[in-house]
Formats: C-alpha cells, structure tokens, sequence
C-alpha cells in the first residue's frame, strides 16, 4: 500500500458504495485475475471512503494500437472470471439488492434473454464498466475500479446480474463513451478489433453464434440508452450535440456490425 490515500466523495450512497467496492476487492483477491484499489474506511460524517492510491497506472488509451487491441481479449477473460465467481448471500442482504438485473427492462427479447441466461455466468454487476474504469499498473496488472452502476443505463438496486450486462457496456464504451471531439470522428479501427477481441476472450469456449450476436444486441441497447440520457447529466446545447454526435456512430457501427 502507498504512503498517501486516495479519497473519494460518494453522497447518499455511501453505505452500498461501501459494500461494492469491499466486494469487488475480495472477490478480485480471491480470483487473482485483476488488482483494485483497496477500500481502506468510509466516513459517514464526510460522505467519503479512502481508498490505497495506485500510482503510476496508465489508461489503456495510452497504449500503442497493437497492444490496445491485444489487452481487451485478455480484459474479456478476466471478466469472465469475475463474473463466475460466487457471492455471499450475506453480501446480498447487507446490500438490500432488489435481487438480480432483469434483462427484460431493457427490451432484450424472451429468446435472447434465455440464451444469454443457459449460457453466460451470472454475478457481481460492475455497473459502470467502461474502458476509461480499466487500468494498467506499472508492472501491467490490470486494474478494475468504481464498481458503481450508471443510474441512467442499469439503475443502483442491483447488486448482480447476467455478466452480458458489463460485457456489453465495455464493448459500447469502445465507441460512444468520448469527448466530442473524438466522437465527430472517423470510427477507429483499432476499437473494432479491440471489441472484437474483448467478446472472444469473454466467450472463450463458448461456440455459439446466437450467444455472440445477443451480447452484441444487448450492447447496441446499452448504447442506445448511453447517448438517450446525455440530456439527464449534460447541459442541454451540449447534450444535443453530444445526442446527434452518438447517433451517427450508432448509424455507422449499424453499417459495420451485426448488432442489430
């Protein structure tokens, strides 16, 4: 552990802040598959928890393109992984989760819903899984942070959920979650392979292309509702750029993906 901590202010929710980030540290100990920072203790007064600082770790936008496009497949096994490992049911009580995300309040049809569930492990829900919440160390351990749902994707009552839920939204993340800029962009190549390479590694051994092309459904629908709420936490002129911005990539990626 460092010598200084790193604090981080988490309002109203810092009671079940508090019981996710604990459960994702313990279950990353136990898997070994990713490193997270440790939450060292949660101030009710201040509404914060302190966390080990992890320095030096880069954001894998820093990498070169070959080995951005290789980490996602081993980002995909690691997730894998995470989502298989098992949860205490008194994790469970102590969060009050309204039990586990239902698929369906996303418009997943019945089919894919049932193929998603008989063939994908069910487990912590990270919430918030998006590239720029992955990191590298300095001795390129990859680090998972801030396992905090996005209310305006998959709402904050849930504690698990069918591991389609975070692959998905990393694979959407590859394209829609940047600064406008970036957005108004050409779509990149390297992010299509990455995407590519982050579903291989999540499926690995599973052999099934209904599998495959429902994850791929589930991530246009994260997508969808990804640039819908630009309007709930952005400026208004800002979010109607942003809107229109989200939409042509979606248009585009339609062209170049079976996702639909």
């Amino acid at each position: 552990m460092g010598n200084s901590l790193y604090i981080k202010q988490h309002g109203s929710n810092l009671i079940k802040d508090w019981i996710r980030v604990s459960l994702l540290y313990n279950i990353t100990r136990e898997t070994k598959s990713w490193r997270t920072p440790f939450p060292i203790k949660a101030d009710i007064h201040t509404r914060c928890i302190a966390y080990e600082r992890l320095d030096h770790c880069k954001p894998l936008h820093s990498l070169g393109r070959k080995k951005f496009i290789a980490v996602f497949r081993v980002i995909g096994e690691r997730l894998f992984d995470l989502h298989s490992a098992s949860i205490r049911r008194a994790w469970i009580y102590k969060y009050g989760s309204a039990g586990e995300f239902p698929l369906a309040t996303l418009g997943v049809p019945e089919k894919n819903v049932k193929i998603l569930e008989r063939h994908l492990p069910r487990g912590l829900l990270h919430g918030d899984c998006w590239y720029g919440n992955i990191l590298l160390d300095p001795n390129e351990n990859l680090v998972l942070m801030d396992p905090l749902p996005n209310k305006d994707v998959v709402g904050m009552d849930y504690l698990t959920a069918n591991g389609v839920i975070d692959i998905a939204m990393l694979y959407m993340s590859l394209f829609i979650c940047h600064p406008l800029l970036k957005q108004i962009q050409p779509i990149s190549e390297a992010a299509i392979e990455a995407g590519a390479n982050l579903i291989d590694g999540y499926l690995h051994g599973i052999q099934n292309q209904e599998v495959r092309k429902a994850v791929m459904q589930v991530s246009r629908i994260l997508a969808l509702r990804y640039i819908d709420a630009y309007g709930m936490r952005l400026p208004s002129c800002l979010a109607v750029v942003k809107r229109f911005a989200g939409r042509s990539i979606l248009k585009n990626l339609d062209r170049r993906l079976d996702w639909q």
